[in-house]
C-alpha cells in the first residue's frame, strides 16, 4: 500500500486544465471559472503586486471542485485493486507491480497538470503476510519509482487519518489526548463563559468525532479516560467549580438530559463507532457484497452492539430505522446513566435532576457569549450558575442573616425571612485555582 502526496498541490495545478475539466464536465458553471482563472490574479503584498498563474485560489468555494476535476482523470487510469482519493490525498494498494506501473503512469500524468510528488512525504506499507524477502522486494520495486519513500510498519498505517489495525488505536488516541490537552490549556486563559463555551462546543469530544466514528476506540479506554480527566480538570479550571466523580457523572450528560454538554469521549465511543458502520453498510454492500459475512453484519459491528448492552445495562436498541443515528445509540447510553443517578439520589437531587432536563433550562450553555447581545455572563454568575445545575457546593457552610444554616448548596429555602424563591448564596468559596 502506498500513500501519495503531492507537492504543494493547490497552489500548482495548471488553471487551463482545470479550465478544460470544467467545460467538459460542468458547462453550466464554466463562465464563472473563466472570469476567475483565465487571467492572472494579482495578489497584493504591501505596495506589491505578484501575478498568481496557477493554482486555485485559497478560500475559493469552488477551488476543491476544480481541483478534484483537474485529477480525476490521473485518479481513474489507476489499476490496482485499491484506489482511495481525496482531494490531493491519495492511497492505492495492490500487487507490487500493479502498485509500481500505476506511479510510473501517474508521476507523468501529473507533471502534464504541472504537478509533482513528493517521495520525501510519500509512504509505503506492506499488508500481507508475505516472506521477508518478498517484502523487501516489494519495498524496493516501490523505491524504484520514489527512492525517498517511507516505510512505515502495518501497526502504524492509517487512511485518511483513521488507523486501519487496533495495534494503531492507542497511538492515534494518544495523539488526540495530546490534541485535547493543547486545546485545553488555552481554554483557562479565557474569561469563564467563553471559556466554557469553547469547552462545550467545539475543545472536547467535538474535536474527535471523526475518529470516534471512523474507528473503534472503545477498545483503548484507559487512553479515552485520560482525555476526559483533563476536561474534567478543565472544567474545574474554568468553572472554580468542584467537581467530584458524582457531579461529572451529571456535567457529562447532554443538555437536554440535565448536563452541561461537555460530553465524555468514553461515552461517546460506542454510539459513534456503532452508528458509522450502520450509515456504512449499504455503501460496502455496493462496493464490495463479498466481504459482509451471510448475515449481512460484520462481525466487528456484532462485537461493538454486544459491548454496547454490556457497557449501559440494557438489551434495549434503537429501532431498525435509527440505527445509523448517533443520537439514537447516544440517547440509549445517556439516558442509562441518567436514570442511575436519579434512582440512587434522595429527594431533593432528584427533584434538581428532574428539573435541569426540562426544556430550555440549558439555553444559557447554548447562547453565544456576545456582551454586545447581552448574552455574556460575568465569572461569578457562571460560577454560580454551574453549581446549582450540577448541585455542587456553591459557598461554605454559614448561618445566613436570612434564613436557616445554609449547608452550602445553594438550595431554594422556604423559610419566612427569605420568602419562597430566595437562593443563599452566602459567603463565596475561596477560587480553586
Amino acid at each position: 500500500m502506498v500513500k501519495i502526496d503531492v507537492r504543494n498541490a493547490f497552489n500548482t495545478i495548471r488553471r487551463d486544465v482545470i479550465l478544460a475539466r470544467i467545460h467538459e464536465r460542468c458547462p453550466e458553471v464554466y463562465p464563472l471559472a473563466y472570469q476567475a482563472y483565465h487571467l492572472p490574479t494579482p495578489l497584493h503584498i504591501g505596495d506589491q503586486t505578484v501575478l498568481s498563474a496557477t493554482g486555485v485560489q485559497q478560500g475559493d468555494p469552488l477551488g476543491p471542485a476544480a481541483f478534484a476535476l483537474g485529477v480525476d482523470a490521473c485518479a481513474r487510469a489507476i489499476r490496482s485493486p485499491l484506489n482511495v482519493w481525496y482531494l490531493d490525498d491519495a492511497t492505492i494498494a495492490g500487487p507490487a507491480d500493479v502498485v509500481q506501473s500505476d506511479l510510473h503512469s501517474l508521476a507523468k500524468a501529473l507533471t502534464e497538470l504541472g504537478l509533482q510528488l513528493n517521495p520525501a512525504k510519500c509512504e509505503v506499507a506492506i499488508i500481507d503476510a508475505a516472506p521477508q524477502l518478498a517484502q523487501n522486494a516489494a519495498v524496493d520495486s516501490i523505491r524504484s519509482v520514489l527512492p525517498e519513500i517511507t516505510e512505515i510498519p502495518l501497526h502504524s498505517v492509517t487512511l485518511l487519518g483513521a488507523p486501519l489495525q487496533d495495534a494503531s488505536l492507542t497511538a492515534a488516541a494518544n495523539g488526540a489526548a495530546e490534541l485535547i490537552g493543547r486545546l485545553c490549556t488555552r481554554l483557562t486563559h479565557l474569561d469563564r463563559h467563553t471559556g466554557l463555551f469553547f469547552l462545550v462546543h467545539y475543545a472536547s469530544a467535538p474535536r474527535l468525532q471523526y475518529l470516534l466514528r471512523s474507528a473503534p476506540l472503545y477498545k483503548v479506554v484507559p487512553v479515552l479516560k485520560l482525555v476526559d480527566e483533563l476536561v474534567r480538570e478543565t472544567l474545574v479550571d474554568i468553572t472554580n467549580v468542584n467537581i467530584n466523580d458524582q457531579l461529572w457523572e451529571q456535567a457529562k450528560l447532554p443538555f437536554r438530559l440535565g448536563g452541561l454538554g461537555v460530553r465524555s469521549v468514553e461515552d461517546l465511543a460506542l454510539p459513534c463507532y456503532i452508528s458509522s458502520l450502520h450509515a456504512a453498510l449499504p455503501l460496502l454492500r455496493s462496493i464490495s457484497p463479498g466481504l459482509l459475512p451471510a448475515s449481512g453484519v460484520p462481525p466487528t459491528l456484532q462485537t461493538a452492539i454486544h459491548r454496547f448492552s454490556e457497557v449501559t445495562g440494557t438489551e434495549q436498541l434503537p429501532p431498525a430505522s435509527a440505527v445509523s443515528s448517533q443520537r439514537a445509540w447516544d440517547t440509549l447510553s445517556a439516558t442509562a446513566i441518567r436514570d442511575k443517578m436519579v434512582n440512587s439520589a434522595n429527594q431533593l437531587h432528584r427533584a434538581r435532576l428532574v428539573a435541569a432536563s426540562q426544556p430550555h433550562t440549558a439555553a444559557w450553555l447554548q447562547a453565544v457569549p456576545v456582551p454586545s447581545l447581552g448574552l455574556h455572563l460575568d465569572e461569578e454568575s457562571v460560577r454560580v450558575a454551574v453549581a446549582l445545575r450540577l448541585g455542587a457546593t456553591v459557598c461554605e457552610q454559614h448561618r445566613c442573616r436570612l434564613c436557616v444554616l445554609c449547608s452550602g448548596i445553594g438550595g431554594v429555602y422556604l423559610d419566612r425571612l427569605c420568602g419562597p424563591t430566595s437562593v443563599c448564596l452566602g459567603a463565596p468559596l475561596p477560587a480553586l485555582s
